[in-house]
């Protein structure tokens, strides 16, 4: 599976986050919340792995953070 990394400049994390948290984040998604915009949305919890100050995204999670968060820095790659 191809890996999305997103870097964050440390100021956008310490105000996205309010500092460094210990475990990594989860981002919790209610079946319910978006029923009203007609959109979609998966029952459950979906987990963001983070590497300093660097969120790995996946495709399951990758468009509920960018919802979450006004500004981010993306950098794609692909694997060799």
């Amino acid at each position: 599976m191809v890996y999305i990394k997103v870097l964050l400049y440390s100021v956008v994390c310490v105000c996205v986050y309010g500092g460094i948290q210990e475990s990594p984040p989860t981002i919790t998604i209610d079946p319910h919340g978006a029923a009203d915009e007609g959109v979609g949305v998966l029952e459950g919890n979906i987990e963001v792995v983070t590497e300093s100050d660097v969120l790995v995204l996946t495709r399951d999670n990758f468009k509920h953070v960018l919802s979450k968060h006004q500004v981010v820095l993306v950098h794609f790659y692909a694997p060799r």
